[in-house]
């Protein structure tokens, strides 16, 4: 179970009213409860704890994360209690179900970090016969899924800095499959060009029907005032630039075999006239 409390300073965008708001999702067995009321959350976190002995039903405290404190007992063993995770610039979030939140904003990230120090990624990569038939559409069906949480690019959530930061992600953790392949397997250049563009072209395209889908939801009453609210949407030369930066920054590590990929990429860069 996750909790998230907002306070004065980090009530966010769509939470932002005098009179408390509440909201609860799960996903099969794993609850998220947010609200702009930190006695709620501490009562709702005590029945949760409680749970029904009756059934042996209750939450397991080693996976509850919270942002907030429980106002008791040593301050240590609070703060250590709240099972956040804390990036490298000190920033703490909170994990659920494949997201990251942030527990100061509740701006939404993807979880990539269960990937770092580990070969997970390259373990689930499998090598076809024919590779060079399936590269493009092994790139393509990675970012497909990675691109449809349409909360990494909502805009009253995130703010447009993190929602750039989003689509940077996806490319990266799509780069990152691209060296694994490309360190096994010996591909052509323009079969590599393609399986990049097809790359850039998926995430521009989920991006739109992403933000497209916000605007026809921004319509119904329960928007308040962020209904017809305009949308500043991220140019898709930007969102292009992104890809390609994200692209040579994994293939430029090591570039042993992959010179004329990372030159093309480069030229590619230059040709955009974006500065990311």
């Amino acid at each position: 179970a996750r909790f998230l409390s907002a306070g004065s300073k980090s009530i966010p965008k769509p939470w932002s009213r005098e009179r408390t708001r509440s909201a609860m999702v799960r996903f099969v067995d794993d609850y998220l409860y947010l609200t702009t009321s930190e006695e709620e959350a501490r009562t709702f976190l005590s029945v949760m704890q409680e749970g029904f002995p009756s059934y042996n039903c209750r939450i397991n405290g080693e996976k509850t994360a919270r942002n907030f404190s429980l106002g008791h007992g040593d301050a240590g063993a609070d703060e250590s209690g709240r099972n956040l995770w804390v990036d490298e610039s000190g920033a703490s979030w909170l994990r659920w179900c494949g997201m990251l939140i942030n527990a100061e904003t509740c701006e939404v990230e993807s979880d990539y970090s269960r990937f770092e120090g580990t070969t997970l990624l390259r373990d689930s990569i499998s090598v076809p016969r024919l590779p060079g038939r399936t590269l493009k559409s092994k790139l393509c069906y990675a970012l497909v899924f990675r691109c449809s949480n349409p909360l990494l690019f909502d805009t009253i959530i995130n703010s447009r800095a993190t929602v750039s930061k989003n689509i940077s992600l996806c490319f990266h953790h799509c780069a990152m499959r691209l060296e694994c392949l490309l360190a096994g397997t010996q591909y052509d250049l323009p079969v590599i060009e393609e399986a990049i563009e097809g790359a850039l072209w998926v995430v521009t395209r989920k991006y739109a029907a992403a933000i497209k889908a916000q605007k026809e939801q921004m319509q119904a009453p329960s928007y308040g005032g962020y209904r017809n609210r305009h949308v500043r949407k991220i140019p898709p030369n930007q969102i292009r630039a992104l890809g390609i930066k994200a692209f040579l920054n994994v293939l430029e590590r090591r570039r042993q075999g992959k010179d004329k990929v990372v030159e093309r990429l480069q030229r590619m860069l230059k040709s955009s006239n974006e500065v990311i």
